[in-house]
């Protein structure tokens, strides 16, 4: 899965990023009729754009959990699907334009809404909202955020 975006950072008035993500998902499992569990991994680059900033752009390597569930308005039609995701991540760098992690070791949480379509529901495209913190296990712990991200993948 492709996923582009990016907007202001949240915070502060002075920064907005940008962000790229190759996305993957190695396992898939249909838990019940309304869960489906993906375990994935994710290769995102972020920039940041700000006046006054030491670093721009980072990498961050993500292994992810994702559960996918249906909209609570769309029961009735499985291609609609509300998107969570929690990974433990590196960040190769520990500052992104104004904001500032304690170290390389943060968590990435998505949430998003998509659906699916084509040929046995093979493609699927969502929007989403990205951020990656250290949960306060260090500090400074200033999140960095792509606030909207549409993500287009297919299943092989």
């Amino acid at each position: 899965m492709l996923a582009l975006g990016g907007g202001p950072q949240l915070h502060t008035d002075k920064q907005t990023n940008r962000a790229i993500a190759l996305d993957a998902h190695l396992l898939s499992h249909r838990y019940s009729a309304v869960q489906t569990w993906h375990l994935g991994f994710s290769a995102a680059h972020l920039s940041a754009h700000t006046p006054d900033a030491e670093n721009n752009a980072l990498w961050a390597l993500s292994i992810y959990p994702q559960l996918n569930l249906p909209l609570p308005w769309a029961k009735s039609h499985d291609a609609f699907f509300y998107v969570r995701t929690l990974a433990p991540t590196w960040i190769s760098e520990t500052r992104l334009g104004e904001r500032k992690q304690g170290n390389h070791f943060v968590f990435q949480s998505q949430v998003g809404v998509g659906f699916r379509f084509g040929e046995q529901n093979r493609w699927s495209a969502n929007l989403g909202y990205r951020h990656y913190s250290n949960a306060g296990l260090d500090e400074p712990n200033e999140g960095m955020d792509a606030t909207l991200l549409l993500t287009l993948g297919r299943r092989l």
